[in-house]
C-alpha cells in the first residue's frame, strides 16, 4: 500500500486537563485524528483537511458547554486541538492556513 494511501494517526492530550472537564479531551484523555497523506497533495485537500481537524475538535470540545465558562473552556480545548494535531501534521501548507485563521505559525520542516 503507497504511504499516501495509508491513513495516519496522531494523537494530541489536551493542554487543559487542569480545568474543569466538559468532555473527554478536556480532561486529559488522549484523543486521535486520522488522515491520509493524499490529502496533502493539493490545496482544496488542504482546505478540506483544515476544516476536518477544526470540525473534529469543535465536536471533542463542546459537548455540553452550556455555561459562560465551559463555552470559554471548550473554545481553548478546541484551539489547543487544532495546534496539536497541526503540529504532528507539520505541513508548510496547513500551518500556513492554520496561521491566516488567527494562530501563530509554527516552523514546518515541510
Amino acid at each position: 500500500m503507497p504511504l499516501n494511501a495509508k491513513a495516519l494517526k496522531i494523537s494530541a492530550l489536551s493542554a487543559i486537563s487542569a480545568l474543569v472537564a466538559v468532555t473527554a479531551a478536556q480532561a486529559g484523555d488522549s484523543v486521535s485524528f486520522s488522515y491520509k497523506t493524499s490529502e496533502l497533495e493539493s490545496t482544496a485537500g488542504v482546505s478540506s483537511l483544515f476544516q476536518r481537524i477544526e470540525n473534529r475538535a469543535e465536536n471533542l470540545c463542546a459537548a455540553d458547554a452550556r455555561a459562560l465558562y465551559a463555552k470559554k473552556t471548550a473554545q481553548t480545548c478546541t484551539e489547543n486541538l487544532v495546534a496539536d494535531w497541526i503540529a504532528e501534521i507539520d505541513d508548510s501548507r496547513l500551518n500556513r492556513l492554520h496561521a491566516q485563521n488567527g494562530a501563530p505559525q509554527v516552523a514546518s520542516a515541510n
